[in-house]
């Protein structure tokens, strides 16, 4: 009786993954084509980092950014900068660091305009006023991540506006790292 039960919780254990994998999809379908936001609530600084990714992927012309640390961005992210009109804001502390400050050199060589600020503790996104991105925390870190993908129109001009705002607050690059 107990192998009988056995066998029939791993048929129903089977069934239930493939309806679950069927409605994910569906899931996954709708968030693509909604206009709605859709949230980003995670521990895994990966699905942090893959909606970063996402969103800026979606560029073919500009991309404003707001985030801590330039080194922790993806390598195939930092060359879509190159490739379109992009502005982004990054925290001081990064120009302590030889290996970000190589990137944000070959950033600069590259057309892109790059501003500090003492200290960023938020993730700001925008790309072709199509989409946005904004995370709560900055997600190098272990911890609970929280953020909103946009990309209705009003959401994704708040954002550019928010960062505009940010941009003629924070300072230009050290003359001595642009040399």
């Amino acid at each position: 009786m107990k192998e009988s039960y056995l066998n029939n919780s791993k048929d129903i254990e089977s069934i239930i993954d493939e309806r679950l994998d069927s409605f994910k999809g569906t899931l996954d379908t709708l968030k693509s084509e909604s206009q709605e936001p859709s949230i980003i609530w995670s521990f895994d600084a990966g699905d942090v980092q893959e909606a970063l990714k996402d969103t800026i992927d979606k560029a073919q012309t500009k991309i404003l950014m707001m985030y801590p640390w330039i080194r922790n961005v993806d390598v195939s992210i930092l060359k879509k900068f190159m490739d379109t009109e992009s502005r982004m804001i990054i925290q001081e502390a990064s120009l302590d660091d030889d290996t970000s400050v190589e990137l944000i050199k070959l950033l600069l060589e590259n057309n892109v305009k790059i501003r500090t600020m003492p200290h960023i503790h938020t993730v700001a996104v925008v790309s072709d006023n199509t989409n946005g991105l904004i995370i709560s925390t900055d997600p190098i870190y272990e911890s609970f991540e929280v953020g909103v993908m946009y990309k209705d129109q009003k959401s994704i001009e708040e954002i550019e506006r928010l960062f505009e705002d940010a941009w003629g607050l924070s300072k230009d690059l050290d003359t001595e790292l642009t040399q």
